[in-house]
């Protein structure tokens, strides 16, 4: 697998400086809109940036893994009579090696708001201490891991 870190703090430096200077400080652009609209300039962003086709096909996976034993994860706990999303599922702590973590996008908790992309969302893929985990999303810090290009 290759290491592909780098290209994603590009892409998120990218990303975060355009919504915060181009977007966030017009409270008329601060609406759903305004972030459908920057949505759609964070692929094409992620398209030039990450998925240049000299680098990775589009089709390309990339995971997440932890730089140290005992990484801090926020796990999804869905609740089958709430539509919210819960993020306190009981396994707080990832180890490297311990599952399969694809990437899915950036994670902040306001999207309107100042973006800083703090987190990595991710599809646990496969999750072996924790089979019943395997299918939900994650949030881990973006400090806290590096990502793969998968072979």
């Amino acid at each position: 697998m290759q290491k592909v870190t780098e290209r994603f703090v590009i892409y998120r430096n990218a990303a975060r400086s355009v919504w915060n200077t181009a977007f966030w400080p017009y409270e008329e652009l601060r609406n759903w809109d305004s972030r459908d609209r920057f949505e759609e300039i964070k692929r094409i962003l992620f398209e030039a940036i990450v998925l240049d086709e000299r680098r990775s096909p589009s089709a390309s996976r990339f995971l997440l893994a932890p730089k140290g034993e005992g990484v801090p994860i926020l796990i999804e706990q869905p609740r089958p009579s709430d539509a919210n999303r819960y993020w306190d599922a009981p396994v707080t702590t990832l180890k490297s090696g311990e599952a399969t973590l694809e990437y899915v996008d950036f994670f902040d908790w306001d999207l309107l708001d100042c973006s800083d992309f703090r987190y990595y969302k991710a599809k646990i893929k496969e999750f072996a201490m924790h089979p019943e985990l395997t299918g939900r999303e994650a949030l881990v810090e973006v400090v806290d891991v590096d990502i793969y290009l998968e072979d």
